[in-house]
Formats: structure tokens, sequence, C-alpha cells
């Protein structure tokens, strides 16, 4: 589920904003100075609004998600796109696996 959350007593706030995902050519971004993650929901096509699939949008949170966890932990590998691609991998299955069993 993509809501706001607290690390390191920061609250992270996750905003669906599709218009400025599609302005800035992006699923998601993380602002670490504004404590934000941003995510989009839907693609602009053909002047026409397309609703991303529900894996997509969940993996696109969790690649973020990961850069939100690493700028706090690790100010040097957060934008490190293999491995935060890497890592939110893992927790995206994680997460969807964990029901399964």
């Amino acid at each position: 589920m993509i809501s706001n959350f607290q690390i390191l007593g920061q609250t992270i706030e996750v905003i669906i904003d599709n218009k400025y995902c599609h302005k800035h050519k992006c699923y998601g971004k993380f602002i670490p100075f504004e404590n934000k993650i941003i995510i989009a929901t839907k693609f602009k096509r053909k002047n026409v609004w397309v609703d991303y699939k529900h894996e997509i949008i969940d993996a696109t949170f969790y690649h973020e998600l990961m850069h939100c966890l690493l700028f706090f932990a690790d100010s040097k590998s957060w934008l490190n796109e293999k491995l935060v691609e890497k890592l939110g991998n893992f927790l995206h299955q994680y997460e969807i696996s964990k029901s399964q069993i």
C-alpha cells in the first residue's frame, strides 16, 4: 500500500502527481530535501491519460522507497540506479510473495 511513512523521525509524503511525472518524463521521483515521493498512476499518450498497471505503480513506489532509505542510510549510494532497482525489486517481490505463502 502506498502511503506516507516515517523514517528516522522524518515524515515522507507520498503523492500521486501524473502531470509532474509526465513533465519530467519519469514514473516516480524521490525528492530528498522535501521529504517527498512522487508517483505516477497514469501516462499521457496522444492527449489521452492512460492508467499504468497496478504492478508498475507498486514497483515504482518500491524503487523510490529504496532511493529514500539509501539517502538516509548512506548518502553516497542513493543515486546508484542499479543498486536501487535491485533492492526495490527485492522488496517488491517480498511484499507480493509474503501473502501467497
